[in-house]
């Protein structure tokens, strides 16, 4: 350890570059100096006066204006929002299919029209009551709306799991 590498080992080193700055301290004279004037201009520095009435309101007022941050559940509340309107817009539009086919034609009581032409290429077709689509599409929201759950939980084990690994690689290394 040298004059010239004192400082930097002293503040920004491991700890073994910091024992041995402060045995070099304890050695030199000039460096010792320079460690109690470091020291005091810290102490200096760190001492903090009471804010006045005036400055303390003006913070408090400052504090108001900003929005809060906004926690990772309401992050995640933005998709779970966006597919459960999808959802709902895609049962709007298969109701009002269904109603609009059912005023437009008669019910035809589990007939079958049959045409002089073969359907095309083996095409079936079937007739779907109202009803049993009905029921078939709730069954399938409740299901998507399970999946959701699921998937919110996880995105936020991992956005969970984000913030530890940041927070240890920003703090991790005192």
């Amino acid at each position: 350890m040298n004059c010239d590498n004192f400082l930097p080992a002293l503040e920004t080193g491991g700890l073994v570059r910091r024992i041995q700055a402060r045995r070099h301290a304890a050695r030199c004279p000039r460096c010792a100096a320079v460690c109690e004037a470091l020291t005091a201009a810290k102490r200096q520095l760190a001492a903090v006066e009471p804010l006045s009435p005036r400055a303390r309101k003006l913070w408090e007022l400052s504090i108001e204006g900003e929005p809060a941050l906004c926690p990772a559940r309401r992050k995640m509340l933005l998709p779970a929002a966006v597919g459960l309107a999808t959802a709902a817009c895609i049962l709007l539009i298969v109701v009002e299919m269904a109603v609009r086919k059912q005023t437009d034609s008669p019910r035809l009581n589990s007939e079958i029209v049959r045409s002089d032409s073969p359907p095309p290429d083996n095409t079936v077709v079937s007739e779907i009551y109202p009803a049993e689509g009905l029921s078939q599409l709730a069954a399938a929201v409740d299901r998507l709306d399970v999946e959701l759950q699921t998937l919110r939980l996880k995105a936020e084990r991992a956005d969970a799991r984000q913030q530890v690994a940041l927070t240890l690689d920003r703090f991790g290394q005192w």
